[in-house]
């Protein structure tokens, strides 16, 4: 189960720029839940602390029933970053 506290798991980075300003935003993972935050109606800017979680990647179940990553190269960091009120959001399904 997912019993360990959310909060052991969250990684805080600082925004230097706005978020929109980062040309390798694609490659970090607290610029892509800055970004999204905005997209989501939150006041993001330059200065701000970004809170994020990597989660693991998404799982299927191979032949033998087992649960294995759906992806091999398991997802860019970058794409497995939520805010933890995401996750809380989520149920904890992203965990």
């Amino acid at each position: 189960g997912n019993d360990v506290a959310l909060q052991q798991y969250v990684i805080t980075k600082s925004l230097t720029k706005a978020p929109e300003e980062y040309p390798d935003a694609q490659a970090l993972p607290h610029v892509q839940v800055a970004l999204r935050r905005r997209a989501n109606g939150k006041n993001v800017r330059a200065g701000d602390y970004i809170q994020y979680v990597i989660c693991r990647p998404p799982l299927t179940l191979d032949a033998n029933g087992n649960e294995v990553p759906l992806a091999r190269n398991h997802g860019e960091l970058s794409k497995r970053a939520y805010h933890p009120e995401e996750i809380v959001a989520a149920g904890g399904s992203l965990l």
